[in-house]
């Protein structure tokens, strides 16, 4: 077959060093709470001993840190060992480099060899690979090679591997066969922590007083991305006007937009709820939403079915759909979970706690 031009070969061979990471985006800068200790730990020990993990599995929602320790690893493995060949890339720019080798009429060769002919491969979002057949089949004969050479790979994704639909069940098997670890959405402390360390990094002049931090950390709870977005509109405002010139009611009215969008995202959702209750108990999202009816799964389940009746807007054939049950079954644990409360002090707590953490976004 043709010989791919020199540029596409050029796009495709990796080389040593972060080139496409940001510089910002170290260890030192990460904030670590209760809410990603786990996922820290893990993605250091990964960059300091590139094999111990493996493949090492982060997943969180959007905008909580999960790029950020994929390009820390990338950095902080370079820094080590400068001779070491990594690979960052989102699995869409895998994805993409994948569909026009074939566009192209090319060889596949130029693709396998740049992200094979490596020592640490980082992949982001790897759930994009979901209904990719051609591609998850490449992908899986590629994870065999550098799994069965020792060497690192890491992936994020916004779900479990249990959680991605349309995914090859042997890939799934590889990405759990390794650590996985969760990296939540940072708490008011870890929040307020980030944005004093911004104030320090990025304000020379006018910078923010503690009351508008403390705003932003109490007001803008859903993701970092928009936290950082706020921060900067305030900054700016602030260099421009001067700092005593700022109120909060005018820092409501410059953040209007994010503000709203951020009480939409704290509209509390089933799945919300699910996952909620399941991490509360000790047990997978699988679980509540499965068949098993052992006591350890059947009564953090019926709790889910009340949570979702008491805090969302739904119908119970809503919730019964959500959770692959009937309405009736809903109902049912409307009924009962009160019932358990007034006999069960241990569940009555559980479940003030659960509200209390919803509500709180």
């Amino acid at each position: 077959p043709e010989r791919p031009a020199r540029p596409a070969r050029e796009k495709l061979i990796p080389r040593p060093g972060p080139q496409n990471c940001l510089a910002e985006h170290t260890f030192e800068n990460f904030i670590v709470g209760a809410e990603n200790r786990y996922a820290f730990a893990a993605a250091k020990t990964a960059a300091e001993e590139p094999g111990v993990y493996n493949p090492l599995y982060l997943y969180g929602a959007s905008g909580v840190g999960k790029t950020h320790l994929l390009q820390a690893v990338t950095a902080e493995v370079h820094k080590r060992n400068p001779a070491m060949v990594v690979r960052y890339a989102t699995c869409d720019e895998l994805l993409n480099d994948f569909y026009n080798l074939l566009q192209q009429h090319k060889s596949l060769s130029e693709f396998r060899s740049s992200v094979r002919d490596v020592d640490v491969l980082l992949v982001d979002d790897i759930h994009s690979l979901a209904k990719k057949t051609q591609m998850q089949e490449e992908f899986f004969n590629l994870f065999n090679t550098l799994y069965g050479q020792h060497k690192q790979i890491i992936l994020t994704s916004d779900r479990q591997p249990c959680e991605i639909s349309d995914i090859d069940k042997r890939l799934e098997s590889r990405f759990e066969s390794g650590m996985t670890a969760e990296v939540g959405a940072p708490e008011y402390e870890a929040r307020l922590a980030i944005l004093r360390m911004w104030r320090n990094d990025i304000l020379s002049k006018a910078p923010l007083g503690d009351e508008f931090l403390e705003f932003l950390a109490a007001n803008i709870s859903s993701n970092v991305r928009r936290l950082k977005g706020a921060f900067i509109r305030l900054a700016s405002y602030a260099s421009f006007s001067g700092n005593d010139k700022l109120t909060i009611e005018q820092a409501e009215e410059l953040l209007h937009s994010q503000l709203a969008q951020e009480s939409a995202a704290r509209d509390i959702s089933i799945e919300s709820i699910q996952r909620t209750v399941a991490g509360h108990f000790g047990i997978t999202l699988s679980d509540i939403l499965g068949e098993k009816r052992t006591r350890t799964v059947a009564e953090p389940r019926m709790i889910a079915m009340y949570l979702c009746r008491e805090l969302t807007s739904n119908s119970s054939t809503e919730i019964g759909a959500a959770f692959g049950r009937n309405h009736a079954t809903i109902l049912h644990a409307e009924k009962k979970v009160p019932q358990l409360c007034s006999e069960n002090e241990i569940i009555r707590r559980s479940i003030t706690q659960l509200k209390r953490q919803l509500q709180r976004g």
